[in-house]
């Protein structure tokens, strides 16, 4: 337990500090709290080349078509919306495997190049199973969980609506809701 008099100097000491003068240290500084991002705000939760307007203008078109009464019901709307946000990137990563195993084919068979696209495709995404089960177990997991997720949260946001809140207007359809793709 510190002293009387350690507890004055370490105010006196700390009201000295000007803290990071550099963009840089600002920078750094401002994550010094974070830890594993699951409460992070959104620009530290989006990859790199995710759109953080897209983000934010998708996440408004989602309150404003639920509409949360209350503090706890936007709770449920945050856990919906970024779990579908979640899905579509996940649907991202897995185009992009396919298409650079489409490449990675084409470079590899010279008539592949002939076939048409969607049968290019085709086969990629059966030589990605194939030769790497692991993508579509992962995929898979991570995508049952997220939709485990965002049916929960909107459960939930049902069940507040009946216990709490009655206010006459029809109710969202949250099969309504956009998907993003």
């Amino acid at each position: 337990m510190s002293t009387r008099k350690q507890r004055i100097a370490a105010r006196l000491n700390g009201q000295k500090s000007r803290g990071p003068v550099t963009e840089i240290g600002r920078d750094i500084a401002s994550r010094n709290s974070f830890k594993h991002g699951l409460y992070a705000s959104p620009e530290h939760t989006l990859l790199h080349g995710e759109s953080p307007e897209l983000y934010h203008r998708l996440r408004n078109q989602f309150y404003d078509l639920v509409e949360p009464a209350n503090a706890i019901e936007a709770e449920q709307v945050e856990d919906m919306f970024r779990a579908r946000w979640q899905l579509n990137r996940l649907a991202g990563f897995e185009n992009a495997l396919i298409n650079l195993e489409d490449d990675n084919l084409a470079r590899a068979y010279a008539d592949f190049a002939a076939l048409p696209a969607r049968d290019r495709s085709a086969v990629a995404f059966f030589s990605l199973n194939r030769s790497r089960s692991a993508f579509t177990t992962l995929t898979d997991r991570h995508a049952t969980r997220l939709l485990r997720q965002y049916h929960a949260a909107a459960h939930e946001f049902d069940r507040l609506r009946e216990v709490f809140w009655s206010r006459g207007k029809n109710e969202p359809n949250f099969a309504q809701l956009p998907l993003f793709a």
